[in-house]
């Protein structure tokens, strides 16, 4: 038997032996923290990312301007972007349009129809973003009616840039070189135009020559024509006419055989047993014009041109000797035989096309 000692035995719990109740260590902790910092630093940089590349597009300012349809301008300049410019687009309700090159501000003009305007920046990790967008609101001139966006938009602004085929009826009716005249304009801009013409001989169509082209054989001729136009602001009330000043330069080579002629010279008539002609024709016009937009891209255009001509006659005779007769046919004045030698002369012309219009422009959708 054991003798009793005063003291009783109590077992630990089990519970302190479970190691999921310890307390956790030092390093445990220390892990844990970083991981929320880590968490946190990362959070901060993705939205700090995501202001940067909003931001980089930069602000267009000002936000918004209020000027009169027809004849206006303003600058608008952007800043705060960080990157490239790479051009600035409108919108008139039909989505974005590119309107304009690089450069920290945009110039717009001749507003018919309120425009929201934005710039696309590329920024410096090549991402390309749009700035902040900029609202030129167009109000009805004095005297007009109706909302500033209800008037009929400019076909000068809706476009260009443009290609334009043109026929020149009129063309057709020269009485001593009629032609199939086509031309094709550029319209780079909605001022400016560059020309160019090209006439082939045609007669199917010639209702008269007015005894221009007497003894005249083997004739065969062309006609080069070169415009450079400048066009003024189309008016408000209305849109669809434009008026443009241009400087045209002209060449028309021509070449023909006569029999037997006479020609005056040193106040002598000479005459030949036959004789090559070549005359070229060239000169500058001054002109002044309109311009009919008719439907979505037909046109029909009038004017007229007043300058200067200067014609070089050479001839290649075989025979020739000083006449003793002529006829009065040959001094008519409706059809004077041409002098070898250098002339210059006022020249006129009438201006009547019929176009269509190929317009370059690419729409994107806003965004």
């Amino acid at each position: 038997m054991f003798a009793s000692t005063g003291y009783s035995y109590l077992p630990l719990p089990h519970a302190l032996n479970n190691r999921e109740h310890q307390a956790p260590t030092t390093t445990g902790l220390r892990w844990r923290r970083a991981g929320l910092l880590l968490a946190l630093l990362l959070g901060v940089a993705f939205v700090g990312r995501a202001q940067d590349i909003v931001a980089a597009g930069g602000t267009l300012s000002p936000a918004t301007t209020t000027v009169t349809a027809g004849t206006n301008s303003g600058t608008l300049i952007l800043q705060g972007f960080y990157g490239t410019i790479l051009r600035y687009q409108a919108d008139t309700g039909q989505g974005f349009v590119d309107v304009g090159g690089p450069g920290r501000s945009y110039t717009f003009s001749d507003l018919l129809t309120t425009t929201r305007f934005r710039a696309v920046v590329q920024t410096t990790s090549l991402v390309v973003v749009t700035s902040s967008i900029a609202v030129v609101t167009v109000v009805p001139p004095d005297g007009a009616t109706g909302p500033a966006d209800k008037l009929k938009p400019s076909r000068q602004v809706s476009l260009a840039p443009a290609l334009a085929v043109k026929f020149s009826p009129l063309a057709t009716q020269d009485p001593s070189a009629s032609t199939l005249l086509v031309g094709l304009e550029y319209r780079p801009s909605p001022r400016i135009g560059l020309e160019a013409s090209y006439g082939q001989q045609f007669t199917a169509l010639r209702i008269t020559t007015l005894g221009l082209l007497a003894d005249r054989y083997d004739y065969h001729y062309q006609k080069f024509k070169l415009e450079l136009r400048r066009y003024l602001p189309a008016r408000a009330k209305n849109p669809h006419q434009e008026t443009y000043f241009s400087v045209q330069a002209f060449f028309t080579p021509e070449r023909y055989t006569r029999y037997g002629n006479n020609y005056y010279r040193d106040a002598t008539y000479y005459t030949y047993d036959r004789n090559f002609v070549s005359k070229d024709i060239s000169g500058i016009d001054l002109k002044i014009g309109s311009v009919w937009h008719v439907g979505s891209n037909w046109l029909l255009e009038g004017g007229m041109g007043l300058g200067g001509r200067f014609v070089v006659t050479q001839y290649d005779m075989l025979n020739e000797h000083r006449a003793t007769n002529f006829t009065a046919k040959q001094v008519n004045p409706f059809n004077q035989i041409e002098e070898p030698g250098n002339k210059a002369s006022i020249d006129v012309e009438l201006v009547f096309k019929v176009g269509y219009v190929f317009p370059f422009r690419k729409q994107e959708s806003a965004k």
